[in-house]
């Protein structure tokens, strides 16, 4: 194989390599971001770090804890007599999040729902605890190539949410474009043992 064409399959292989990684980059929704205040009763969906967000009751984008265990910054408080959603044009995976109690939450744990709904195949879904003073964190495993998440609902209290971390789903050409690459790599390995 030709100095020109080693190069080019070079190329390719670097070029897949580059998206492939920048793709698995982590993404956390922090909702720092927001230009226009998420006011308290709010139901008209909005849009954080890439995120779609919409709820089937009331939600507000605050500071205020409600509770003493920190978590600086702002985060989203939903009705949890609703739902609330995220969404994004794009394929998704979901790695983790903070979930805690908020106004009227009251003294006792209670148990939540969180459903990915999967661009292509079943939903998944794991019921998970919420504290009633202070944010936890979540990990999932299994939460990929989704379209959307619904955090569910419990006894009508508001529950804060936070660090929602999201990586993007690779495209399949970026697969091709790696495997076009490694393939013309290795017809220019053989070809040179051979000549």
């Amino acid at each position: 194989m030709s100095k020109p064409h080693l190069a080019l399959s070079r190329s390719f292989v670097f070029l897949g390599l580059s998206v492939l990684l920048s793709g698995a980059a982590q993404a956390a929704v922090t909702f720092e971001d927001l230009a226009t205040p998420v006011p308290f009763g709010s139901t008209s969906p909005f849009s954080s770090g890439g995120l779609t967000f919409s709820t089937t009751s009331t939600y507000t984008v605050t500071t205020d804890l409600g509770f003493p265990a920190p978590n600086p910054g702002k985060f989203l408080a939903y009705n949890s007599g609703g739902t609330a959603s995220f969404a994004s044009v794009a394929p998704f995976n979901l790695l983790s999040l903070d979930l805690g109690g908020w106004v009227g939450f009251g003294p006792n744990p209670s148990p939540l729902r969180i459903t990915g709904l999967r661009a292509a195949g079943p939903e998944v879904f794991v019921d998970v605890t919420v504290s009633p003073s202070a944010f936890s964190s979540y990990t999932f495993s299994g939460f990929t190539n989704l379209q959307s998440v619904r955090l569910g609902s419990t006894n009508g209290f508001y529950v804060g949410v936070d660090n929602i971390e999201v990586s993007p789903v690779p495209e399949p050409t970026t697969w091709a474009m790696l495997l076009a690459g490694m393939g013309l790599l290795g017809a220019a390995v053989r070809l040179r043992q051979r000549g």
